[in-house]
C-alpha cells in the first residue's frame, strides 16, 4: 500500500510540473540555403540567462523541427550547432519559433616561406612551389635529407645513394644541362649551403676507383626541420642568382615553440636494411676456363679409379688465377677435389654464395631537444647521435654527432636578432670503393665461381700473410678488401647564420644577414702488403 501511495505522489508532482510550463515547437535552418539543420541543440535558458544541469533541452529531428516543454519564467532558447554561430531567441508569448543559424567556418589562407625568408600567401605567388610535411619527413628519415624527400614532392626526381652514407641527387623538372650541375640550391634559414656530391671523382670503369664522401646536406637533422618549401623554376629563384636556375630547396629549422616553461623532447629512429633481390646465376659450371683446369693440363672428369694424389687441386689458383677464376670450367658433378683452401671437398655448386655474403644493415638515430624562454628571448638546443653500417660486413661504419643551437632575442622593441649555430662531427671507417674498382668487395661477385662457397672465401690469407683466392684478372679476395685494404676519414663542419631585423617605420623594416659554412676533412687509405696484384701495398693521406 505504501508503494502505491509513493508512486501516486510522484505522478501528481510530475503532472503538476508540466502544468506549470508551456510547449514550444519550431524549426532550425541554415541561413545560407534554408536547408533544415539535423541535430541542432535547443536549450531553455534560466531566468538569470544561464544554462545549468537542471535546464531542459532537445535536438532537432531529420526535418530540423523540435518540440520542447519549458518551465514557467523561461524567456529564451539557445540554439547551437557545430560550425554554426550560437543564437539566443526570446520566446515570451510564443508557442512556435523558427531560427536560422549562420556558418562560422572561415577559409584559412596558406602562408609559405619564399626567397630570403619572406612569408607570403601561397595564392599570391606566380610560380610553382610545394611544401613538404616536416613531421612525416622526420618519421621516415633515411639518414640523408635528399633521400627522405623521395615520393613526397611532385615533379622532383630523387636518385638515392649507392651506399648507406653516399651521395644522393635531386633534380627538379628534369635535367636541363649536360655539362653543369642540375641540382637545386639548398637554402637553410636564409643561408645558401653548398651541396656538391662527394662522388665527383668516382669513375664508372673502376681501376683504382675512389670513394663516395656523401652530401653536405646530409648533415641536416630532419628532427630539427620546421618546414621545407620546393621552389620550382627560375622565377622562384630569381633572388638567388643564376646558380639557382635549377630551383631552390628552402629549409627552415625549428625554434622554441614554448614560452615561460622548459620543454624537453626525445625522438628515436631505428632502421633495418636487407638485400632482397639478386641476379639469376647459372649453377652448372664451376671454376676454370673452357672446361679445363689449371693451365689447360687436366680435364675434370668423373673420378673413376684415380688415386687421391691425382685429384685436381684448386689451391693452385691462389698464385695463378687470372681469367681462369670464373665459372667457365668443368661441369659441377660433385667430383672429389682439393678446394681453393687445400681441403678435400667436392666440385659442387653453391647457389647462395652471393646471398650469404650480405648481412642485415642497421641505422639508429637519437635526438634530444631542450627549448624554453619567453616570447622576447627564447632558445632551442638539440643533440643528435646516429650510427649506421652497410649490408657488407665491415664497410661504411659511420658515426655522426650533430649539435644545434637556435636563439631568438628581442634587443629593443624595434630590433630583433635571430641566430643559429650547427656543429657536426662525422667519422666513417672503410668507405666502400665504388663501381668497377678492384678494391670494391662487391665487384668480385661479378665473376665469383659458382663452386666457391663463402666459408672457403673467408680464408683470404695464408699463414705468411699473403692473399689467398683472389677473384678475377685484377681483383682481390673481397675479404682482403674489407680487412686489409682499409680507409678512414673524419669531417668536422660548422655552419651558422645571424639575422638582424630593424623596424624603421610602420610597414618598413631593414634586414641584415650574415652566415658561415666551413668544414675540415682528413682521411687516410691503407693497403696491406701481400696482395697478388699489389705485393708491396701502400698508404696515403
Amino acid at each position: 500500500m505504501k508503494n502505491y501511495f509513493l508512486f501516486l505522489f510522484f505522478l501528481v508532482i510530475s503532472v503538476s510540473g508540466y502544468a506549470q510550463g508551456k510547449r514550444i515547437t519550431g524549426k532550425v535552418t541554415d541561413a545560407a540555403d534554408g536547408m533544415p539543420i539535423i541535430g541542432a541543440t535547443v536549450v531553455a535558458v534560466d531566468l538569470d540567462g544561464k544554462t545549468n544541469a537542471k535546464s531542459v533541452g532537445t535536438i532537432t529531428d531529420i526535418n530540423g523541427t523540435f518540440t520542447l516543454h519549458v518551465p514557467n519564467g523561461c524567456q529564451e532558447l539557445k540554439f547551437s550547432y557545430v560550425g554554426m554561430e550560437t543564437k539566443t531567441a526570446k520566446i515570451t508569448g510564443l508557442t512556435h519559433i523558427n531560427v536560422s543559424l549562420a556558418s562560422t567556418a572561415k577559409a584559412l589562407d596558406e602562408v609559405v616561406v619564399t626567397a630570403l625568408g619572406v612569408t607570403r600567401e601561397a595564392k599570391s605567388l606566380n610560380y610553382s612551389r610545394q611544401s613538404v610535411n616536416a613531421e612525416a619527413l622526420a618519421e621516415n628519415s633515411s639518414g640523408n635529407l635528399i633521400s627522405s624527400l623521395s615520393g613526397k614532392v611532385a615533379g622532383v626526381t630523387i636518385t638515392p645513394p649507392g651506399t648507406s652514407n653516399g651521395s644522393a641527387r635531386i633534380v627538379i623538372r628534369g635535367t636541363s644541362s649536360l655539362t653543369e650541375n642540375s641540382q637545386p640550391v639548398f637554402v637553410i634559414d636564409g643561408m645558401i649551403i653548398e651541396n656538391e656530391p662527394g662522388d665527383t671523382s668516382v669513375t664508372v670503369d673502376g681501376g683504382t676507383g675512389s670513394t663516395d664522401l656523401g652530401n653536405p646536406v646530409a648533415d641536416i637533422n630532419p628532427d630539427d626541420i620546421e618546414s621545407i618549401e620546393i621552389l620550382k623554376g627560375p622565377n622562384a629563384a630569381a633572388l638567388y642568382g643564376s646558380r639557382a636556375a635549377q630551383g631552390v630547396v628552402l629549409v627552415t629549422t625549428k625554434r622554441s615553440s614554448t614560452f615561460e616553461k622548459t620543454k624537453v623532447s626525445y625522438s628515436g629512429n631505428f632502421q633495418f636494411e636487407k638485400v632482397n633481390q639478386f641476379l639469376d646465376y647459372q649453377n652448372g659450371w664451376g671454376t676454370g676456363e673452357n672446361s679445363y683446369l689449371l693451365d689447360h693440363k687436366l680435364t675434370l672428369q668423373p673420378n673413376g679409379n684415380r688415386l687421391q694424389t691425382d685429384l685436381p687441386n684448386f689451391s693452385g689458383y691462389n698464385s695463378s688465377a687470372g681469367a681462369k677464376l670464373r665459372s667457365w670450367g668443368a661441369p659441377l658433378w660433385d667430383q672429389v677435389i682439393y678446394g681453393h683452401d687445400g681441403v678435400l671437398t667436392t666440385h659442387s655448386s653453391h647457389p647462395d654464395n652471393v646471398k650469404d655474403f650480405y648481412e642485415t644493415a642497421h641505422r639508429y638515430t637519437h635526438t634530444l631537444a631542450v627549448e624554453g624562454g619567453s616570447k622576447k628571448n627564447n632558445y632551442r638546443v638539440s643533440y643528435t647521435r646516429s650510427k649506421g653500417n652497410s649490408v657488407v660486413h665491415g664497410i661504411n661504419e659511420s658515426f655522426k654527432d650533430i649539435f644545434n643551437l637556435r636563439l631568438m632575442n628581442t634587443i629593443t622593441k624595434w630590433m630583433t636578432l635571430d641566430s643559429k649555430m650547427t656543429y657536426s662531427h662525422e667519422k666513417v671507417d672503410n668507405r666502400q670503393y665504388m663501381n668497377g674498382s678492384d678494391k670494391n668487395p662487391i665487384y668480385a661477385f661479378v665473376t665469383l665461381p659458382r663452386s666457391l662457397s663463402i666459408d672457403v672465401l673467408k680464408h683470404y690469407k695464408d699463414e705468411n700473410g699473403n692473399e689467398m683466392i683472389p677473384i678475377g684478372e685484377r681483383g682481390y679476395n673481397p675479404y682482403w678488401n674489407i680487412y686489409e685494404n682499409t680507409n678512414s676519414d673524419t669531417r668536422d663542419r660548422v655552419s651558422g647564420s645571424m639575422n638582424l631585423e630593424v623596424k624603421l617605420l610602420p610597414g618598413l623594416k631593414a634586414v641584415g644577414k650574415a652566415g658561415l659554412d666551413a668544414y675540415w676533412w682528413k682521411g687516410m687509405e691503407f693497403f696491406n702488403l701481400g696482395a697478388r696484384s699489389d705485393v708491396d701495398g701502400g698508404m696515403k693521406n
